[in-house]
């Protein structure tokens, strides 16, 4: 009887130590599969953009990083802004037509814009919306001027609107929805587009282009009044390839400007010029 009570005790401990050792290997297999899908759903988050031609690598603190939108960065006056707000912590989505920068940061997403490409408008808005990331400035620098000498040549103005007036606009219209209640859009105009300081008939596809950017501004700024705030800028007299004669101006000194103007919280539908109201 000993033997028999003695026999049946240690049967039922091991099978409890089966049962307890199964169920441990149980849940350290599910525990391992919980493990991978959470790792797998890490790498998706992290490069959910891969589709698009990019990874987006966001930590917690970047998240709450302010972000620029930023056309034409690959030289001039757009590349010294990227800097610039690369420099004052913003996250920077930026655009050249080949969709390639020479500048490298970690919080600097690059995308290929054509603005004078309707395709290219909407796929590059498409990828700016697919990043999930509200934008708190957008700043439509990209442009041309095409020089002309001897009035205009309707496939000259034509072009020049196309980038410079109806691609902006395009492209402004297809972002508005991530752009931040309270955010600002600015504009880059030029003084050329200002009826009190136009006075020769040189380049007037362009000057055309920039007055139709401020009607753009003030038509914008009543339809997004109390909302986001619109802005055009005269961004000076700016040493690069579409220098004026007269261009006394770095492209870092006019991005200075540029950034305390988008930063701040001016009165909308106005044209710039080193902060102080520029004549229309």
């Amino acid at each position: 009887e000993i033997f028999w009570f003695l026999h049946t005790r240690v049967r039922e401990r091991v099978r409890g130590a089966l049962v307890r050792f199964t169920t441990q290997s149980e849940r350290t297999r599910q525990f391992q599969a919980t493990t991978r899908s959470a790792r797998a759903i890490s790498q998706q988050s992290d490069c959910f953009g891969k589709k698009f031609g990019f990874c987006s690598r966001d930590t917690a603190e970047k998240k709450f990083m302010k972000t620029v939108l930023i056309t034409g960065i690959s030289r001039g006056i757009g590349k010294s802004l990227a800097e610039k707000f690369l420099a004052e912590g913003y996250f920077v989505i930026g655009t050249s037509t080949k969709g390639v920068t020479d500048i490298t940061h970690e919080n600097l997403i690059i995308l290929q814009l054509d603005l004078a490409d309707p395709k290219s408008i909407e796929q590059c808005a498409e990828k700016i919306l697919h990043l999930k990331k509200p934008i708190d400035i957008l700043i439509n620098n990209a442009g041309i001027v095409i020089m002309e000498r001897e009035g205009i040549k309707i496939d000259n103005l034509r072009n020049t609107l196309e980038t410079n007036v109806i691609g902006p606009i395009d492209l402004t219209l297809r972002v508005l929805s991530a752009i931040q209640l309270g955010g600002h859009i600015v504009n880059i105009s030029s003084r050329q587009g200002s009826m009190s300081y136009v006075h020769q008939d040189r380049n007037p596809s362009y000057k055309i282009s920039k007055a139709a950017t401020n009607m753009f501004t003030r038509t914008l700024s009543l339809r997004l009044q109390d909302r986001i705030t619109v802005s055009s800028v005269h961004p000076g007299a700016v040493l690069s390839g579409m220098a004026a004669a007269d261009a006394d101006m770095s492209p870092e000194e006019a991005a200075r400007y540029i950034y305390e103007l988008a930063i701040s919280k001016p009165k909308t539908g106005q044209f710039w010029f080193k902060g102080e109201p520029f004549p229309w």
